[in-house]
């Protein structure tokens, strides 16, 4: 069962532009939290900024690291969607999307990193992308993989309604260890589940 389907209710307003807008999350029946989340479409010059967060001490053990070549590519491939995350004009994080030509619908949340943590941008900027990915490229499905060890993450994506669709055992190898991948997936009906569902459940 999708820990969402038990335990979560949220209301993410519907909105197709990559403008600046005020997201309210239902984290709980208790608990609420907004912030303003813009995504910016990737220039060149954001790469080293990107580059430069990937590699911070605090978040190289839980995400991939890309050279500044792979980046030059994917900027230039429509088939990525590469975005700077801004919070009323500050720069925060990154993300990058993978599929978005695919054939099956089928987007990949390939990286999200955010810098000023514990302020609820991670899970703002989350539900900023599933509007994007669903809302905007009418996809049928959001995915992505976490490592193991990133706790703090995986209940963030159980938060948000994904569903663990399995694992990849020893999937990935970071400071000499391999560890194993899970793999997280929402799908549109379950996203727009979410959306009917009243403010404050």
């Amino acid at each position: 069962m999708c820990f969402y389907a038990a335990y979560q209710r949220q209301n993410v307003p519907s909105q197709k532009d990559s403008k600046a807008r005020k997201t309210t999350i239902q984290t709980g029946p208790t608990t609420r939290f907004t912030a303003m989340i813009s995504l910016q479409p990737f220039s060149r010059d954001s790469i080293p900024f990107a580059i430069a967060l990937e590699n911070h001490p605090e978040n190289r053990r839980f995400v991939g690291q890309w050279a500044h070549a792979q980046y030059d590519n994917a900027v230039a491939d429509p088939d990525y969607g590469c975005f700077i995350v801004l919070t009323e004009g500050t720069p925060i994080g990154h993300c990058i999307l993978s599929g978005l030509k695919s054939p099956d619908k089928a987007i990949l949340l390939k990286r999200l990193v955010i810098q000023a943590k514990g302020q609820g941008y991670g899970r703002a900027t989350l539900a900023r992308l599933m509007e994007l990915v669903f809302d905007g490229y009418k996809a049928n499905r959001l995915w992505l993989d976490v490592r193991a060890f990133n706790i703090r993450a995986e209940a963030l994506y159980q938060s948000m309604g994904f569903c663990h669709e399995g694992t990849l055992r020893q999937g990935t190898h970071v400071d000499e260890a391999y560890y194993d991948l899970k793999l997280y997936g929402l799908l549109r009906e379950e996203y727009e589940q979410q959306q009917r569902l009243p403010a404050g459940h």
